[in-house]
């Protein structure tokens, strides 16, 4: 209830409760003769009484609402505020040329694999003492191991059938003598020392004639090639990634680029440019390393994406899946977004993940498998036949 209604309320208060002393005056002089006057002025002050305390009530109850109601304006007015900063941010980072060339960084990547060339030359041959110099005929000295960049594929598992229906392309480096590089560990290894756009592109020119061949029994097979920020960044690296894909048009659907939510949200002018140009050839994209705080589902749908990947082990520590995370796959599937969940090790991993998503990788479900060194060689003669 206002303050302003108050004086009306105690002056209708102060009436009714006039009448009901008149009436008790009138029964205390006679109440005999006045007990029907009297009843009536009782009744009628009780029903002023009644009707004062209903509208209280309803007073009360519209004072609430009306709270609620501005609370709930209030945090509206702050998540708008908010989107407001955030879009600023982006045209502010839009905006912003970028701190070096392509060229720049092509020339920086260059002289760094020159730089590793050398020192694995020199790394190869012991030093001599300074008498075994002279002569120049000495024990050959054996030339480094060989290495190479074995392509492998992580089965995509559907959670509801527990068939693999997509891929996610990796990438192992093993010499002649066994040894071997991981995918996460050379991926880390090349982002810090600038060779990740080249690796880039080298990974998705073996993937697409694989890709090409998987399509021939599974035309809805999909593969899951890594992508990172440094290589959209850089306009030579993105032409030599336009170039693969325009080669495989046909099989340029089913690629899907993976880039980390990091990166993403890292992109300058240039990066965005650049996944543009690559949705053109129709890839698709999907953002890995997911995290619920700051994503924005609807900018997601407008740069192409389709796929988001979550940990396993961030859905379920052994407490159950929490109600963030149930919200936010419900709010995703309304969105048409599929949702992934990576690296799932456990039973239990195994099971948080089916209450969320639709597909599933990781040691749980399969190991990624070793893919033959001449199996792109096979399906681009395979796919020159047919189109003979």
């Amino acid at each position: 209830m206002q303050r302003q209604d108050w004086p009306a309320v105690l002056g209708l208060m102060l009436f009714a409760a006039l009448a009901a002393g008149f009436a008790a005056a009138m029964l205390a002089a006679n109440w005999q003769q006045n007990l029907i006057p009297a009843g009536a002025v009782l009744v009628l002050a009780a029903g002023q009484m009644a009707a004062l305390f209903a509208q209280g009530a309803r007073y009360r109850k519209l004072a609430s609402r009306l709270a609620s109601q501005g609370r709930s304006f209030d945090t509206m007015a702050e998540g708008a505020a908010d989107t407001a900063a955030r879009l600023e941010r982006i045209e502010q980072q839009l905006t912003r040329p970028a701190a070096r060339s392509p060229d720049d960084i092509l020339q920086e990547v260059r002289a760094l694999r020159d730089s590793v060339q050398t020192l694995a030359k020199d790394m190869a041959q012991p030093p001599k003492p300074a008498a075994e110099r002279a002569p120049p005929r000495a024990n050959p000295v054996p030339p480094p191991p060989q290495e190479r960049l074995d392509l492998l594929l992580e089965p995509l598992i559907e959670l509801a059938t527990g068939v693999t229906v997509h891929y996610r392309a990796r990438v192992n480096m093993a010499d002649e003598h066994g040894s071997e590089v991981v995918h996460d560990e050379l991926m880390a290894k090349a982002n810090g020392g600038g060779l990740r756009p080249a690796l880039d592109v080298h990974l998705l020119r073996l993937t697409l004639p694989v890709l090409r061949r998987l399509q021939v029994k599974h035309p809805a097979m999909r593969v899951m090639v890594p992508l990172s920020g440094a290589t959209l960044r850089a306009a030579a690296d993105v032409g030599r990634l336009t170039a693969a894909l325009e080669a495989e048009a046909d099989a340029a659907a089913g690629i899907v680029f993976e880039i980390a939510q990091a990166d993403l949200a890292q992109l300058d002018r240039a990066g965005i440019e650049g996944l543009a140009k690559l949705g053109r050839l129709g890839a698709t994209l999907a953002l890995c390393e997911v995290s619920v705080a700051g994503l924005d589902l609807a900018a997601l749908r407008q740069l192409g994406a389709r796929f988001l990947t979550i940990d396993g082990h961030s859905i379920d520590a052994g407490f159950g899946v929490s109600s963030a995370w149930t919200e936010f796959a419900r709010f995703a599937r309304a969105m048409q977004f599929q949702i992934i969940v990576g690296g799932v090790r456990s039973t239990v991993e195994a099971q948080a993940a089916a209450r969320v998503a639709r597909y599933a990788s990781g040691p749980y479900f399969a190991p990624p498998r070793r893919v033959r060194q001449d199996a792109g060689r096979e399906a681009s003669n395979f796919a020159r036949s047919r189109a003979a």
